[in-house]
């Protein structure tokens, strides 16, 4: 990064590793942030300790770009996280405190954030398709991905040391990218959680298994439906965008695990239940659909302890608890202002158990 041939670093890191608080600002305090922050304080007197998380590593980067004098850089996230541009610049510039006003002051002269809507469905490579890539392709690849036919890149931003002409492959560059990242957000995105939880609830392994379930099929629906009260931007076709998740989902040679993507749910669903209950409410409306992804959550960690999070512990406390009052503790985890509306917290208490276990579940803790 401290090249001047190096124009634009791209971030996939998942959206827990941006260290978010519950109400969607940087995080000072969690653990892996502030250890960076000190490693790089430290830094800043001479220091050679090399921080641990993804971002924490990009500031000092940055730190030795600006040293180089290789002049501005685009930072480009493709993380599923609403204005994921907006995110990074204020992870980046909440760690870059930790060297010193000076790396600030740079990073906002010379550092531009491209936020991005990434919607094409990979998931985690098996030791199978190790073996299938060797025997079609003639080589070994440790590490193929593997995707399904449908692809669509949306970017927004700044590009101040320029960038490759990738619309001509068929990016799409627009000036206004929230409605097309609401409408993975919450389309996509919303419905994988849906299926995640009560799939996994039903004894389902795979997205294609859970959605030839009618139960979880109708859950998905109905969310759907909420969400395009609140999809009425101009291009961006609901109707068809939601056929082609229909196909997509039932690919079953994409064998995507739903216990991948329950992993790290309560930064997921605040960005994919929450706003669409919010909105639904404020149109006078219920919210029942994001209502029930939340209790199918809240359902399978119950069901199972073995799951990842960045707020597992508070998970576990909250297990703790009985009725009503775990359910709030539960939801408060996720937003604290869902948790503190009594009728959103009888709401998602009255659709607990709507999907019967018919199989232990077992999440083996993967990224996605």
């Amino acid at each position: 990064m401290a090249a001047k041939e190096t124009a634009i670093v791209t971030l996939t890191i998942t959206e827990a590793a941006y260290g978010l608080a519950a109400d969607g600002t940087f995080d000072a305090d969690a653990p892996a942030v502030a250890a960076d922050l000190r490693t790089l304080s430290a830094a800043a007197s001479g220091g050679t300790g090399v921080p641990g998380t993804p971002l924490g590593r990009l500031v000092l980067a940055l730190a030795g770009r600006r040293d180089s004098g290789a002049g501005p850089i685009a930072v480009v996230s493709c993380d599923n996280l609403s204005a994921n541009g907006d995110v990074a610049r204020r992870a980046i510039m909440g760690l870059a405190s930790g060297w010193g006003p000076g790396l600030a002051e740079w990073i906002s002269a010379n550092v531009s954030f491209v936020s991005t809507s990434v919607d094409r469905i990979t998931p985690r490579t098996t030791d199978a398709d190790i073996e299938e890539v060797a025997e079609q392709c003639g080589y070994r690849d440790s590490s193929p991905v593997v995707a399904e036919p449908f692809r669509n890149w949306v970017l927004s931003g700044d590009f101040p040391a320029g960038r490759p002409r990738w619309e001509e492959s068929g990016a799409v560059v627009v000036a206004d990218i929230e409605p097309y990242e609401n409408r993975k957000l919450w389309l996509l995105n919303g419905s994988h959680s849906i299926l995640a939880y009560a799939g996994q609830l039903r004894g389902h392994g795979t997205v294609a298994e859970a959605l030839a379930d009618p139960a979880c099929r109708k859950a998905v629906e109905d969310f759907w439906d909420e969400a395009a009260n609140h999809l009425q931007a101009a291009g961006l076709d609901i109707p068809a965008y939601r056929q082609a998740l229909l196909e997509r989902f039932g690919n079953a040679r994409i064998a995507h695990r739903l216990a991948q993507i329950a992993a790290d749910a309560t930064t997921k669903l605040r960005m994919r239940a929450v706003p669409v209950m919010t909105a639904e409410r404020a149109s006078g409306r219920s919210g029942a659909g994001a209502a029930l992804m939340l209790a199918a959550w809240i359902d399978y960690v119950a069901a199972t302890g073995d799951f990842q999070d960045p707020l597992a512990s508070g998970i576990h406390e909250a297990n703790a608890l009985e009725g009503s009052g775990r359910v709030q503790a539960l939801l408060r985890l996720v937003s604290a202002d869902v948790a503190g509306d009594p009728g959103v917290v009888s709401l998602v208490h009255g659709l607990c158990g709507s999907f019967t276990a018919t199989t232990a579940v077992s999440a083996t803790p993967t990224r996605l």
